[in-house]
């Protein structure tokens, strides 16, 4: 990551009551070298009784004798199971509030994991939200993940869990993952048909270029305006 110019080195990313923690977790200077674990936790809906084996305090404590400053922790992961309590969502088990506390006792910053993509739960819950081909497929990752499409009503429920996320964890961070389409991803991205059919991307398409989402095309032109389409989904 490249120097802000703008700061002294000696200034701090943040400070304790900016990020909405206790003060049990000191500012990191701008120029501090920090290691990091991103932990990715699946939830299958056949395992019986999930979390009995986990221990917060004994990750935490690894973690700090590696030692470790950031603790990414996997809060909805894309199977759709949470291990935190969201809404209706699934959650056989809070992991994550004992494990943010622990891990600001221990100095160490928490950032919150969502997967905003992929969700196997709530495609079962809501068929229509599902990023699909142009042939009406539902899109798969790798073979196994369903693909929500964001320009559905799915996008305020991402917004109404993130909010709920943060506030009861209050984390350091938050890390958003997979929040694009399916043609933002892999090779071939470039390709239209590698973009999200569904009803909401092609009303959406017709609304704000007043032609049908092409299944396929050469036109280089027109294959970048429905690349770059399925990237403003995310952000419009």
């Amino acid at each position: 990551m490249k120097p802000n110019h703008g700061h002294r080195r000696d200034q701090s990313l943040s400070t304790p009551e900016a990020n909405g923690s206790t003060g049990d977790t000191p500012p990191i200077p701008l120029n501090a070298q920090l290691t990091g674990v991103h932990g990715v936790i699946i939830l299958p809906e056949w395992a019986a009784d999930i979390g009995r084996h986990y221990d917060a305090t004994k990750l935490i404590q690894t973690l700090a004798a590696a030692p470790t400053q950031v603790v990414e922790f996997c809060v909805k992961p894309a199977l759709g199971y949470a291990l935190f309590p969201l809404s209706d969502r699934p959650c056989p088990k809070d992991w994550a509030t004992e494990t943010r506390q622990l891990a600001a006792k221990a100095g160490q910053r928490f950032i919150a994991y969502y997967n905003i993509g992929l969700d196997n739960w709530m495609a079962e819950q809501q068929p229509d939200w599902i990023s699909c081909d142009a042939d009406g497929k539902p899109w798969l990752f790798d073979d196994t993940f369903s693909w929500l499409c964001v320009r559905s009503p799915w996008r305020d429920r991402i917004l109404a869990e993130v909010e709920e996320m943060v506030e009861g964890l209050q984390p350091d961070g938050v890390f958003l993952d997979i929040a694009g389409m399916p043609n933002a991803y892999g090779p071939g991205h470039m390709d239209p048909a590698r973009a999200c059919h569904c009803s909401h991307c092609q009303a959406a398409f017709r609304a704000q270029h007043g032609r049908e989402l092409p299944r396929q095309t050469d036109d280089a032109a027109l294959r970048e305006e429905v690349f770059r389409f399925g990237h403003d989904g995310r952000v419009a």
